[in-house]
């Protein structure tokens, strides 16, 4: 309820930012004495207080105009009724206006954005009033809040559902536009619609009035009512009345995919049954080939990009996720209980339906109500598959098992080197010694990605003066936690760094930094089922192509503090100190590995890199064993760059690996079978460096340097 004592209580209560369609049944008298029902449909639109004009933007009127179309004739009663009518008023907004959005300009206001602003949120973050792509699944059924209801937010779920389906009956009949819907301006039929949006509107339609033979309605219900309408209107045999519509297999594997399938349950107790299985009928469908060579790496900081190779004959894909944790167990939304329909799961929920000339796709995060994509929280905590889906001979639509699933994967890096630390509000009182200290990543991690994952972690490893102590570290004594990912070149919000110091005494401190890195991905390959088995995926082999490369370095250069040598990678000094092997990859190399041996050095490092000097992976243990590895580009060259310390002229040996398809005609090195996907990364000991802090309580200095 507004505040009564706010000064803008009077244009909030009149609804100026809202838009209402009245459903009223009257009995009218008419000429004969009789009376007979009359349903009037008065629509108020708002002309906006924080909004822009409600009755300005086409997608409003048209989700209005479609409640006084279909709210007599299909009833939409009850709670779960309630929320489907906000849906399928979405729905019909979308598919007149061929949009995946709703009230765009709406909420582009000044007024609206300045609102999120004051609230310390981006408004940049709002997009539309709702959105066809809601990702919103049956299990998130009244999650708004700790387990509320909300018919607009629910309905998201029915909405998204719809428009999937449509965009799959036009990506199965792509091409005919001859259908025609009347002009706005003047009602003429010229305006061309594809074959299948007219479908996808008849059968929308259909299911309407069936709905409008049940009460109260749920999604469970407007799932068979969607079945029913497409046999009615399209049959697959017009001879045969029990003959599935051409369009059954397709409708139950969308609706499963938002966890309405076969053994879903509407709301009972306040709670919803899940299902994400589908019926013989559909689940035995002749579908294409399964993808193969599934790859997810980050796209920025808080979405990743999943690949895949193409699959002839196919019209879409469709990529599923899961938590890693939830591995063969649904995924609890923390607000709402639901219940499980089906006897197993693999723990996949659907991300998207791809078209199907589209090789790839970006998770962005969750998408609901006015939000754009929110972002994911952790790029490294799931694992993807993908489905291919083709139309089969029968007409039906056939959609693959799952793919070998992929996942990004992290590596804990010591970045001391790569991260650079700013001193500020330096400060001593009650013999007690604080700094700010924000942390850049200035030269980024020793990856393709030079992005630091959190947690970033700033650990004081000695302090030179016994009587000095750390006074507020956030972990094991002695380690400051910054729950912060950062980008190349980002610095990070500062941190209070405080010292017990009781006689003001000058002291130094060294401290490290780590934080984690993209270390490669697992690469999904072979099949496995997607019928809610939980069985891991069949072990995977690939082809191997190995050379051996040798080579020799005429001395490696200490350093006066016992540690790196300074030297590295100076051009002067190649041949002395360090030295370069190149290796080209094949034309369908995955991953590239490499193992550095030497009978004569005492110490070798070792690198991967790109040839324009980006370092994939480095290994840089206390001996002159190494080893690197990552995924890769076919036709590529890159360079294992061998780095000497304290040796005398030393020569070295490298086994390169490049891993291949099952068959290559590349293959020299005979295969490895790995279980399940293979992970295709390395476990990485960087460079050690420490990072020297001179503290002077008398002149209020902090003085810093890298050793």
């Amino acid at each position: 309820m507004p505040d009564p004592t706010d000064p803008d209580f009077v244009k909030i209560v009149l609804g100026l930012d809202n838009a209402v369609a009245f459903n009223l049944t009257s009995l009218i008298e008419g000429v004969t004495g009789t009376k007979s029902p009359v349903v009037v449909n008065p629509t108020v639109y708002g002309h906006g207080y924080l909004f822009n004009d409600l009755a300005l933007e086409g997608t409003v009127p048209y989700h209005e105009g479609m409640h006084a179309i279909t709210s007599p004739i299909a009833g939409l009663e009850g709670e779960e009724g309630s929320a489907m009518n906000e849906g399928q008023a979405d729905m019909w907004a979308f598919t007149i206006t061929d949009n995946a959005s709703l009230g765009d300009y709406v909420v582009n206001a000044k007024g609206f954005r300045q609102f999120f602003r004051d609230r310390g949120r981006d408004p940049d973050s709002i997009g539309y009033i709702r959105s066809a792509r809601s990702t919103l699944k049956y299990s998130d059924y009244g999650t708004l809040g700790a387990g509320q209801v909300e018919e607009h937010r629910d309905g998201e779920i029915y909405m998204s559902t719809m428009w999937d389906i449509r965009e799959m009956m036009n990506r199965v009949y792509p091409d005919d536009t001859t259908y025609k819907r009347p002009l706005a301006k003047n009602g003429l039929p010229q305006k061309n619609i594809t074959r299948g949006t007219n479908i996808f509107e008849r059968d929308f339609l259909g299911s309407m009035y069936i709905l409008g033979t049940t009460s109260p309605d749920t999604m469970v219900k407007a799932r068979d009512a969607f079945i029913v309408a497409d046999q009615m209107l399209y049959p697959s045999d017009s001879t045969d009345p029990d003959a599935p519509g051409k369009h059954r297999a397709m409708i139950e594997q969308i609706f499963a995919a938002k966890e309405l399938g076969i053994n879903a349950r509407e709301v009972t107790g306040g709670q919803a049954t899940i299902s994400t299985q589908v019926s013989h009928f559909a689940g035995g469908q002749a579908a294409p080939a399964v993808p193969q060579n599934v790859k997810v790496t980050p796209a920025s900081p808080k979405s990743v990009s999943v690949t895949w190779d193409p699959v002839p004959g196919v019209v879409a894909y469709e990529v599923l996720k899961r938590k890693i944790a939830f591995a063969g167990q649904r995924e609890p939304n923390g607000k709402r209980v639901y219940a499980d329909g089906d006897a197993s799961t693999t723990g996949y929920r659907h991300a998207f339906f791809t078209a199907g000339n589209q090789t790839s796709w970006e998770d962005k995060g969750p998408i609901f109500e006015v939000f754009v994509p929110t972002g994911l929280k952790d790029v490294f905590d799931s694992e993807y598959v993908v489905r291919a889906i083709g139309v089969n001979s029968t007409g039906q639509v056939g959609w693959s098992n799952f793919s070998g699933s992929s996942r990004a994967l992290q590596t804990r890096q010591d970045l001391t080197a790569q991260v650079d630390s700013a001193i500020s509000n330096i400060s001593f009182a009650n013999g007690v010694m604080a700094f700010d200290n924000r942390l850049t990543n200035a030269r980024g991690a020793f990856s393709t990605d030079k992005t630091i994952y959190k947690p970033l972690e700033f650990q004081i490893v000695s302090i030179s003066n016994p009587s000095v102590t750390v006074r507020n570290a956030d972990a094991n004594g002695n380690t400051f936690i910054y729950n912060e990912t950062l980008t190349l070149g980002q610095t990070s919000a500062a941190k209070r760094i405080e010292f017990n110091d009781s006689m003001a005494q000058m002291f130094s401190f060294d401290a490290k930094v780590y934080a984690n890195a993209f270390a490669g991905s697992t690469v999904g390959t072979g099949s496995q089922n997607s019928d809610g088995s939980s069985n891991p995926p069949a072990p995977v082999t690939y082809s191997i192509f190995t050379e051996t490369k040798t080579g020799t370095l005429l001395a490696g250069e200490p350093t006066a503090t016992g540690g790196t040598s300074a030297t590295w990678g100076k051009p002067e000094f190649k041949g002395i100190t360090w030295d370069d092997v190149l290796v080209t990859t094949k034309s369908d190399a995955l991953a590239l590995e490499g193992q550095l041996t030497s009978a004569t050095a005492v110490d070798l490092d070792f690198e991967l890199r790109t040839m324009d000097g980006q370092i994939l992976m480095r290994s840089a243990g206390s001996t002159a064993t190494e080893f690197v590895s990552s995924a890769v580009q076919p036709n590529t060259t890159y360079v294992f760059r061998v780095l000497g310390f304290a040796n005398g002229p030393s020569t070295f040996q490298i086994v390169s690996n490049q891993l291949l398809p099952q068959g290559s005609p590349n293959e020299n090195g005979g295969t490895r079978t790995v279980g399940g996907s293979s992970t295709i990364s390395a476990t990485t000991n960087v460079l050690t460096r420490l990072v020297r802090f001179t503290v002077n309580p008398l002149t209020r200095t902090v003085s810093v340097r890298i050793l």
